[in-house]
């Protein structure tokens, strides 16, 4: 009678951890990229008494409880809302936008994130950040071009995908998105591992016109623009890539989005307000790859995610969830009775 008391209050508890996920899921259903929370169940100790052998097959055991072994997340597709506004990013597929509180992943005291969450905002410097100030993190020109803006840099080509300085005569961004590229292996462990990115920023003019000799380097570039054109408006593709436009249509590209995949998604250290930090228990070495490529998700601009959670489901669980619940207060009761019971006979 004792043991079946501590067994429902475990009962009791795991149903109330249950049902405090289930209000957690339900108070972010219109949270933007929010995936859904799940419980993990399993008996809590197993009190044998007879263990069955090859001449008694069936043994004797009682059980003491249960317990909450841990929480999953769902990370499936969540659907798309249009908002037609060029910051907005939604993820299409497995992977994951890097966004950081310094102006690079290396910056020291920067602390760095990932998210699904694409409701960015550009500030004053044109910066890409999220409404609570990270920085946007992707591929950016090289320091000694930043002087200059809207400069186009070129991509190389190689297995480490180094980013090689240099405007082109047509002034636009060469990204090679080759299938199959890898556009950084990385490895180790900590909050910061995967980060070697930089804050992408939308410049305010972008170079035309006639071309003019300059020594920008290393290496020499010697094919800059003279003209600012001032920039209407800017796009990003579905490969990541940060394109502006001029007033007089010129194109530029001038940086790219990444995105960053893991083996397991759990094992991702959720920070709340929509960010993760790495955990190795995630996947001991990771990449950063293109949009759509390596398996990664493809980026789309003016949509955002919305919440994965299924209300019909999660209705139906809290109902389950109570009469659980329910039933284990009546177990605490009806222990309490017998107890009562065979206290009274003495009378």
């Amino acid at each position: 009678m004792v043991r079946s008391m501590y067994s429902a209050v475990s009962g009791l508890t795991t149903n109330q951890t249950r049902m405090d996920v289930i209000g957690n899921n339900i108070a972010n259903a219109n949270t933007v990229a929010y995936k859904t929370n799940t419980t993990s169940q399993q008996t809590a100790f197993e009190q044998i008494a007879i263990s069955a052998t090859t001449s008694r097959p069936v043994g004797l055991s009682v059980g003491l409880g249960t317990l909450i072994t841990g929480t999953v997340r769902r990370f499936t597709q969540g659907a798309f809302q249009r908002t037609d506004v060029p910051s907005d990013l939604g993820l299409q597929g497995d992977g994951w936008m890097q966004v950081a509180t310094g102006i690079d992943s290396t910056t020291t005291g920067s602390s760095n994130y990932l998210t699904r969450a694409g409701n960015l905002v550009k500030d004053a410097s044109g910066y890409l950040r999220t409404p609570e100030g990270l920085y946007l993190l992707g591929y950016a020109p090289a320091t000694s071009l930043t002087t200059l803006p809207g400069n186009a840099v070129t991509w190389d080509a190689t297995a480490t995908n180094t980013l090689a300085t240099g405007l082109t005569t047509a002034n636009r961004l060469n990204v090679a998105t080759t299938a199959g590229i890898q556009w950084t292996a990385l490895t180790g462990s900590g909050d910061s591992t995967g980060f070697q990115t930089t804050r992408i920023r939308i410049p305010e003019f972008i170079k035309t016109g006639a071309l003019q000799t300059a020594a920008v380097g290393p290496p020499v570039v010697t094919a800059i623009p003279a003209t600012d054109e001032r920039v209407s408006n800017f796009s990003v593709g579905s490969d990541g890539v940060v394109s502006v436009v001029g007033a007089n249509g010129t194109v530029a590209e001038v940086g790219m989005v990444v995105i960053s995949r893991f083996q397991n998604n759990n094992g991702l250290k959720s920070e709340g307000a929509n960010l993760y930090t790495y955990n190795g228990a995630a996947s001991p070495t990771h990449s950063c790859w293109a949009g759509g490529y390596g398996g990664a998700a493809s980026i789309q601009a003016g949509v955002l995610e919305v919440s994965n959670v299924d209300m019909a489901r999660e209705f139906s669980d809290m109902i389950i969830v109570q009469r659980g619940f329910d039933a284990n207060a009546r177990t605490i009761s009806a222990s309490d009775e017998m107890i009562q019971t065979v206290i009274n006979i003495k009378r």
